[in-house]
């Protein structure tokens, strides 16, 4: 794995366009460009061909995710034809997509000092999906906690979770979503 590299200012980015309550979002535009710099710099070139080739697969990714379709997008915006190396690389998309939400949300939680408000062993309620995707809510324990990330990780009967064995152990949820199990969560009707 490599590290992903990117031009980007994250802590001006989170400094202005995060607060302390609202995480960074997949979906925000700089999470895209971030991952199309990085597949740039993994396909080479001078600095301004990776510029250049940063800012074409930034526009096509919007809505292409497979290496191919990315591939084939492209070919006419850079003159370069589709090459089973290039669909390779361009294939780590999402990949590179989630490396740079990584980068961004640990920018965030260093930046607005996010802390865990509760500790390993705590039970805990949460809403979630289970393993059909219908929101669900469950009482579980934090097994652990990624600081760097301000997420729990909870270990829930309820979501299919075993100590041991070949089943999950837990599930990363961010700390905004987990509450103490005396707590009630409001579901929306």
């Amino acid at each position: 794995m490599h590290a992903l590299r990117s031009p980007f200012d994250l802590t001006g980015f989170v400094a202005t366009r995060t607060t302390p309550r609202r995480r960074p979002s997949l979906l925000q535009p700089v999470v895209r460009e971030m991952a199309a710099r990085a597949l740039a710099e993994r396909l080479g070139g001078s600095a301004d061909e990776v510029q250049a080739l940063a800012a074409a697969l930034a526009a096509v990714t919007r809505h292409r995710r497979t290496g191919a379709e990315i591939a084939e997008a492209l070919a006419p915006r850079t003159g370069r034809a589709p090459d089973a190396e290039t669909v390779a690389v361009l294939d780590d998309f999402t990949y590179e997509m989630l490396l740079a939400h990584d980068r961004l949300v640990a920018a965030w939680v260093a930046h607005h000092g996010i802390a865990p408000a509760l500790a390993l062993g705590d039970a805990i309620r949460v809403e979630t999906n289970d393993r059909l995707w219908n929101r669900v809510v469950v009482e579980g324990e934090i097994v652990g906690i990624d600081r760097a990330h301000a997420r729990y990780h909870v270990f829930s009967g309820a979501l299919g979770h075993e100590r041991s064995g070949p089943g999950p152990r837990s599930r990363a949820i961010p700390f905004e979503d987990v509450r103490p199990a005396a707590e009630e969560i409001l579901q929306a009707a």
